[in-house]
């Protein structure tokens, strides 16, 4: 029997280019299509920057704008990074005062909302969450913070999808994965996860998901 979740949004109440993706350990090729062991009541959790949504050029673009406008255009040239945030911009510009850093993330927020255009839904992974998301129960857990997570969904249309959003707002351990199973209460042995970063995989293992339940995209 297909079965809806209601919304539940933790930081904010809301209410075939195909690429592969492959398991985090042992690694081995696994189109999605192929993965079997999903049971009745698991968990999938998706990463939204890079596995669910490209975004390097929303980001990027926003923090070019908001460069130009406080260091003036000349520093912009020196941003080759494909994508830039906070860390890449402090490396990236070591002589920058930080409240001139603070203004340009401050600004990069306002920015962002106009370079949305450039989002991009992520095809096989998009395939994956329309396959699974009526018949098992689906979040978002993301870094990002709760108000560019909330632009990004709403601006794809996708805000409805989850059950649950997690993000960095929500985030009181310093592990995405671990603040989502607390959280939601879930058992670590019947959750799924799609990432796109060895670091957050790594979280993901430490917050005690089997890392044969992990795919790395």
């Amino acid at each position: 029997m297909m079965m809806t979740y209601p919304i539940r949004c933790f930081s904010m109440p809301v209410k075939q280019n195909n690429f592969s993706l492959f398991c985090a350990a042992p690694f081995n090729y696994c189109p999605w299509c192929d993965v079997k062991g999903i049971q009745e009541g698991d968990t999938l959790l998706f990463d939204m920057d890079g596995t669910l949504i490209n975004t390097d050029r929303c980001n990027t673009e926003a923090y070019k704008n908001a460069v130009a406008r406080v260091l003036g255009k000349n520093c912009v040239s020196s941003l080759t990074i494909e994508r830039i945030d906070r860390d890449v911009l402090r490396r990236e510009l070591p002589d920058v005062a930080e409240e001139q850093l603070q203004e340009i993330i401050a600004l990069k927020e306002e920015y962002y909302t106009t370079c949305l255009v450039n989002a991009r839904v992520i095809s096989s992974t998009m395939s994956i969450l329309n396959h699974f998301r009526l018949s098992h129960k689906v979040i978002l857990v993301t870094n990002a913070r709760m108000r560019r997570t909330m632009q990004t969904l709403c601006y794809l249309h996708l805000e409805q999808y989850f059950d649950a959003i997690i993000t960095k707002d929500d985030d009181v351990y310093g592990n995405k994965y671990l603040t989502a199973m607390r959280m939601c209460g879930l058992d670590p042995q019947c959750v799924w996860v799609f990432e796109n970063e060895l670091q957050q995989v790594n979280a993901a293992v430490a917050a005690g998901i089997d890392a044969n339940h992990i795919f790395l995209r």
